[in-house]
């Protein structure tokens, strides 16, 4: 049975993983965000926007430079009148 330091390490070594994320596959060249209000995150393998297609609600989006990731912002919204 693992000691309970290395066990109180290895559950803060995986929190910190889950909190931040994996990058989604893109195969794009550009990432944009739509409605300032309600964020939704885009992606395009054309450099105009064109046949874009829905990743999900998000912000700040990045395509790496190869085109094969996507990073972005995502969570929850915050509740009605808050």
């Amino acid at each position: 049975m693992p000691s309970r330091s290395k066990l109180i390490v290895a559950l803060l070594v995986l929190a910190f993983l889950a909190s931040i994320g994996l990058p989604a596959g893109a195969n794009a060249t550009l990432a944009f965000n739509s409605n300032a209000f309600d964020p939704e995150v885009w992606i395009s393998k054309n450099d105009d926007g064109t046949e874009a297609t829905y990743v999900g609600r998000g912000l700040v989006a990045q395509v790496s430079p190869d085109g094969k990731l996507l990073a972005y912002e995502h969570g929850t919204r915050p509740p009605a009148g808050s």
